[in-house]
């Protein structure tokens, strides 16, 4: 994830210090390899891994030497040697990872910088799972705690954590990197909330909503039921259980907490308050029919606390009893509220709602509420692939025939180029039906939301011309909201991730229009989730950043930003970019050169990677396996593909006002960030390595290197030409030294990749996967 200028890794160059950390302990790793594999196989990784090293920012034909040398070297092991070889290199580049979060961490404690601005109303992570996670969970746990003893090795001195690193990397060369079967909704849920739902993380999610501007967590795990045959309505009860059992854990820990705070004190009052509310929240443990009555008792019993403290003890709330009434408020359900979703096509099958699975979700939700508020456990209803009013209508009945009452949001998701072009549209029709608009103000607090698709957007039409549409839609969704006197509130799609549509928060709101800052939202997927939860630091510097960024663009002048030239360059990136995915030849290359033909078998995510369509085709694979292919393979296709040969077609004065519109065009501004990102992460001899080897025919392979060849060169001159820079990672160059380091050790496990695809060894190739998603830092 590219981090914000405010951050503590922004500098010109990589920090000595975690420079020095990630020497020290990747020679742990060593030792531990040595004593693991013995001297002959700990030298033949360290021989490659030291030839990898010596590449670094070589010209591409040595690079290609070396990927061959390392083929012809892993050529004489065997199966189990190669393994181990993977085994070695993933842990590696999760190590460096593990390093840089605790870097990031022991300077954010020195500095513990919170935001004093008033930024975004209110900030909203909804965290997702997608089929591109990869990694175990008995892995990441592990590495979370030695991202731990890194962070205390940071403040304490390396020698003295020698025998704790030690010990913990032992047991990660023990413990599975990869899972050895396909998930289940209820794994995904686990490894969400244990992640989440952490002590830490939720006290520093109360503590800064107790300070500054609320921020809520959402969760479409159990939820989202789109294309997901693996979800119902106990798969949803039992996501819901797994954050109720938790978040009831840490509500008992306060209560014994602000026990012993009063205990010298003993008011006879506050002690049967609290008895009872102990007592009630203890009722609630398990989700039941009329589960929303005993919720209902529950705050009744806090609320008398607080009067009983206030008369007895003082007006001043003490910590516990605080963070318990900030509990109640961001999840008055004491759950994690999901988000569910369901695709228009399969809701427009049954407009009743009583044959479809998510019918029969909605009205397990009714069984919980039993007339109380269903947004205690449910807090929107999205509908993806919506593309007419008439879809939020169905939807919209749905719901009322299942649940009851209107209060659960309708969220239409607009993906593709033309449900972006026509949302203002839908929304006005929307806002016209009078029935409709009398739920809007009476059950949905005034608030239309929308949410818009960057993956699949990106997919169909490449990045430059997603996040041209994606504002163009936001800004015209938002004049017909204003016009017709209701709040908007945008859903991202984002990810987190810069190859998802995520990247600098910064980077992200460019270009919003003022309302669209009121309310921050956007998904958290995969990795992402680990990444900014990693420890309740980096999630403050998160949750400060959209702080400060929002209030910036509050702050500055607004303008809508129009460029008669970048709109007309990005129409033609879009049809270079879409005549090249529909080719036959590409399709090929696609299933031939690439991971996606071992999609299944990689136990990667509980949702089917794929959709069920006939034959291969671009729309029946899932954006984010989309983006996997490209990512593990060092080509990163859609970001970049077409702005070569836009650009060569573009004339004199077009160029001029496409160099203007990189001062002018917020958006444009931050994919020419996202674009330097990709270009310094490309790998030219890597994705011809993945070619050459595949069961391509010659001519074909010859000829695809020679158009990417081309086209890179091409987009490599734009690049230069309209940013004058030579470096693409200019603009954060600690960034682009950490990308240069990591790059060359990820060479030999791509080449052990594709020696996996070929020979159909999918325990090396689930390990490879994961190895260089680490590396990359990103799954998909």
């Amino acid at each position: 994830m590219m981090k914000s200028k405010n951050e503590s890794l922004e500098a010109h160059t990589l920090p000595r210090e975690l420079k020095s950390m990630v020497k020290w302990s990747v020679a742990i790793l060593g030792e531990v390899i040595r004593e693991k594999l013995g001297r002959k196989a700990f030298d033949r990784i360290e021989r490659v891994r030291s030839e990898m090293a010596s590449i670094r920012g070589a010209k591409e034909e040595t690079v290609t030497r070396a990927l061959e040398q390392t083929r012809k070297i892993l050529e004489k092991t065997s199966r189990a040697e190669r393994l181990e070889f993977a085994r070695a290199y993933t842990l590696m580049l999760e190590l460096m990872n593990a390093c840089e979060n605790g870097y990031r961490t022991h300077r954010l404690k020195k500095k513990r910088k919170t935001s004093s601005v008033d930024g975004a109303e209110a900030i909203y992570f909804v965290l997702t799972a997608h089929p591109t996670e990869s990694r175990a969970p008995e892995n990441i746990a592990v590495f979370h705690e030695i991202q731990k003893v890194l962070t205390d090795a940071y403040d304490r001195g390396l020698e003295s954590h020698f025998d704790n690193l030690k010990s913990l990397l032992e047991v990660a060369w023990e413990t599975e990197i990869v899972r050895m079967r396909k998930p289940k909704v209820s794994d995904e849920a686990e490894h969400v909330y244990s992640i989440l739902l952490r002590d830490s993380n939720l006290s520093l999610l109360l503590e800064y909503g107790l300070r500054h501007s609320p921020v809520h967590i959402r969760s479409w795990v159990g939820g989202d039921k789109d294309g997901h045959p693996g979800v119902n309505e106990v798969v949803m009860s039992e996501s819901l259980q797994m954050s109720r059992t938790l978040l009831v854990s840490y509500a008992k820990k306060l209560i014994k907490e602000y026990a012993v705070l009063i205990s010298p004190v003993r008011p006879e009052k506050t002690g049967l308050d609290l008895s009872k509310f102990s007592k009630s929240v203890s009722e609630i443990r398990t989700l039941k029919k009329g589960d929303a009555i005993g919720l209902k008792r529950v705050r009744e019993h806090l609320a008398s606390l607080n009067r009983s403290h206030s008369s007895e003890i003082g007006k001043s709330i003490p910590s516990p009893l605080a963070l318990l009434n900030r509990l109640f408020t961001v999840f008055p359900g004491l759950v994690v509220p999901l988000e569910l979703r369901e695709d228009s096509g399969v809701l427009m099958s049954d407009p009743t709602g009583k044959s479809l699975a998510i019918g029969r979700m909605l009205n397990r939700i009714a069984e919980y509420a039993d007339g109380e508020d269903p947004c205690l456990y449910v807090r929107g209803m999205i509908i993806s692939m919506a593309q007419s009013l008439e879809h939020i209508r169905v939807a919209g009945k749905i719901v009322l025939n299942q649940v009851g009452n209107s209060k659960i949001p309708i969220v239409p998701l607009f993906e593709q180029k033309e449900a972006l072009d026509e949302g203002a549209s839908i929304v006005d029709a929307l806002l016209r039906d009078r029935k409709i608009k009398r739920i809007v103000e009476r059950d949905w607090n005034g608030v239309v939301e929308v949410m818009v698709g960057y993956s699949d957007s990106a997919k169909e039409s490449g990045v430059l011309a997603s996040r041209l549409a994606i504002l163009k839609s936001i800004l015209a969704i938002d004049g017909v909201c204003r016009k017709h006197r209701v709040k908007a509130v945008f859903f991202h799609g984002s990810g987190g991730s810069v190859d998802r549509g995520g990247g600098a928060i910064r980077d992200q709101i460019a270009g919003w229009p003022k309302n669209a800052l009121n309310v921050y939202k956007a998904t958290v997927q995969g990795e992402m989730v680990e990444r900014i939860f990693s420890s309740p630091e980096i999630l403050e510097s998160q949750i400060t950043q959209i702080a400060e960024s929002t209030s910036l663009g509050f702050k500055q002048p607004y303008r809508q930003q129009q460029s008669i030239a970048l709109e007309s360059f990005s129409e033609k990136v879009r049809h270079h970019y879409q005549e090249m995915i529909h080719h036959p030849d590409f399709l090929q290359m696609v299933e031939k050169a690439t991971p996606y033909s071992y999609l299944s078998a990689l136990k990667i995510g509980s949702r089917p990677s794929k959709r069920a369509t006939a034959g291969l085709q671009v729309s029946g694979l899932r954006a984010i396996p989309w983006v996997l292919c490209w990512t593990q393979t060092r080509i990163l296709f859609p970001t970049w593909w077409g702005i070569g040969q836009a650009w060569s077609e573009s004339n004199k004065s077009e160029r001029a006002e496409i160099r203007s519109a990189l001062q002018s065009h917020p958006v444009f501004r931050s994919y020419i960030h996202a674009l330097g990102f990709t270009l310094a992460k490309i790998e030219m001899p890597v994705f011809e390595h993945y070619l050459r080897q595949s069961s391509l025919a010659r001519d074909l392979v010859d000829r695809m290197v020679v158009e990417f060849n081309t086209e890179l060169k091409r987009t490599r001159i734009f690049f230069k030409e309209i940013t004058g820079q030579n470096n693409p990672m200019w603009f954060r160059p600690w960034l682009g030294e950490s990308i240069e380091l990591r790059a060359s050790m990820i060479h030999p496990l791509n080449v052990l990749e594709v020696m996996a695809q070929r020979e159909g060894d999918l325990p090396l190739l689930r390990v490879a996967v994961a190895g260089i998603a680490s590396g990359m830092l990103t799954t998909g």
